[in-house]
């Protein structure tokens, strides 16, 4: 069911902190950090290229599983927001062409998947369960961080903690936290869906996401 193959966890070689990122969850954002700590410069993003210049330069770094000794930070992020942003950028977007589908709709997309749903962890990545990308690993202490909120503070706490160098956050763009007027039938489905999510999260961590509407 989850992952083990660790590709979404980003070891960093000077310090004792791995950073693990998923779509959707500020992961831009997630992935510039790790940049800063292995070269102390700051990755610029300009344009869309220098967007995926630096998805490439994050999968060039070594996989391996995260040791005891290392906190581990992951970027979390309420499954219904992080799905309702995956429809806006990719499904809605005329402008992405391998997801574009014109004319459907946030609530029958939500329907599709909810048929689907069995098969949730072998859809795409942007729309996939948040647990599907991270094993927990019970010898690891593990941060989460909801982008949700203000990033700056969450990552202070971490750099103070273990003494990182401080990179610049006012740029930081912030994710919406979904408080989304939908029906009871539509909050349900989107439960259904992301039952492992809400349920890893809340025993896991003590998020508790729900109800949410």
């Amino acid at each position: 069911m989850r992952s083990q193959t660790y590709d979404r966890i980003l070891p960093c070689m000077k310090y004792p902190l791995v950073i693990g990122w998923s779509p959707k969850c500020a992961c831009t954002f997630f992935k510039r950090w790790w940049w800063f700590l292995e070269t102390g410069t700051l990755w610029e993003l300009s344009t869309q290229d220098h967007h995926e210049k630096l998805h490439v330069a994050v999968q060039n770094r070594a996989i391996r599983k995260p040791t005891d000794r290392e906190i581990v930070v992951i970027g979390i992020r309420h499954p219904a927001s992080r799905l309702r942003s995956a429809y806006v950028d990719k499904i809605a977007n005329p402008a992405n062409k391998s997801y574009y589908r014109p004319g459907l709709l946030f609530e029958q997309w939500v329907d599709e998947l909810h048929v689907d749903r069995a098969n949730r962890h072998e859809w795409g990545s942007h729309w996939n369960p948040q647990v599907t990308m991270f094993e927990r690993l019970p010898d690891a202490y593990t941060v989460p961080i909801d982008v949700g909120d203000d990033l700056e503070p969450s990552v202070r706490k971490i750099e103070n903690m273990l003494g990182l160098p401080a990179m610049e956050c006012s740029n930081t763009k912030k994710t919406t936290k979904m408080k989304p007027v939908i029906s009871n039938e539509l909050a349900g489905k989107i439960a259904d869906i992301y039952q492992d999510d809400f349920e890893w999260l809340a025993k896991y961590y003590g998020i508790c996401y729900m109800p949410f509407c």
